[in-house]
């Protein structure tokens, strides 16, 4: 909380409360969640492939966000083949319990094993069920393919193919310099150029799109009742120097400012050549 105080005049910091290392298989981390939640966490995560008991885990984690009205956000789904997908349950659980647009699934890599009618059909049940996705290029890019040593899997997740079928997609960087991704700057603009790398994605509809999951969509994903540049709304601004959303993902191009509550936070002079005199 004192973080989140510390730096209100520049970001919003949302604080969600994630067992890491698993749930039902380590004594006290259900203690440790509901005393978080007390504090007034407003999310609550999941890493059901850490724990013992998968199921066990995902349905936990719903009662608790029932329990404490707060968002779900669970990391799921790694791995190399679709066996023994954890998103069905998901789904499920999200229509029991009616927590639509509440939901969060971040990876969600095996999705990336699976031909497209497959895919086609779980983005429908994750459309109607109201789960959104977060697809992180980056780390899913360093972890998957480890069983291969040529013709290597790239393990992302095609966010625009969920987003053309009515799933609410978002891009983000999940690690930074550590273990699992040990690289990284927490450029959102250069992680939307690098899925639409790895997905060979560059029609500029489709550059707009993922553009869109760096603004509109994410506060749509967070749940945001005053985002947008609308009288009224907090002042909130990240300016980008380029033409269309599609060339600011095309050439990472970087903010240059950035406004909180109207006022300046982030100054960022571009680079300029220096020609000889």
């Amino acid at each position: 909380q004192s973080l989140i105080a510390e730096y209100r005049w520049a970001i919003d910091i949302e604080i969600c409360v994630f067992p890491q290392d698993g749930l039902t298989n380590y004594p006290g981390i259900d203690e440790l969640l509901v005393e978080a939640l007390k504090r007034g966490v407003k999310a609550i995560g999941g890493a059901p492939r850490y724990d013992t008991d998968h199921a066990g885990q995902i349905r936990r984690i719903f009662e608790l966000a029932r329990e404490f009205d707060v968002d779900i956000d669970i990391h799921l789904d790694v791995g190399d083949t679709p066996e023994a997908m954890d998103i069905p349950l998901v789904c499920e659980l999200t229509e029991q319990y009616r927590r639509g647009g509440r939901v969060v699934v971040g990876h969600m890599a095996k999705l990336s094993t699976m031909p497209p009618d497959q895919v086609s059909s779980l983005a429908r049940r994750l459309a109607d069920t109201g789960v959104a996705v977060t697809v992180l290029p980056l780390t899913d890019l360093f972890v998957m393919g480890r069983d291969q040593d040529h013709n290597v899997r790239r393990g992302v997740a095609d966010a625009n193919f969920l987003v053309e079928h009515g799933v609410n997609c978002s891009l983000s960087t999940n690690n930074v310099l550590n273990p699992v991704t040990p690289y990284g700057d927490c450029s959102l603009i250069r992680m939307a150029n690098l899925h639409a790398n790895v997905l060979q994605i560059g029609q500029p509809q489709q550059l707009r799109e993922i553009f869109a999951m760096l603004t509109e969509r994410s506060a749509r994903l967070l749940n945001l009742k005053d985002y947008g540049i609308i009288v009224g709304h907090p002042a909130d601004i990240v300016v980008i120097d380029a033409d269309s959303p599609q060339q600011a993902v095309a050439e990472i191009r970087h903010p240059v400012a950035v406004f909180k509550r109207g006022r300046q936070t982030v100054k960022r002079a571009p680079p300029k050549l220096c020609r000889p005199v």
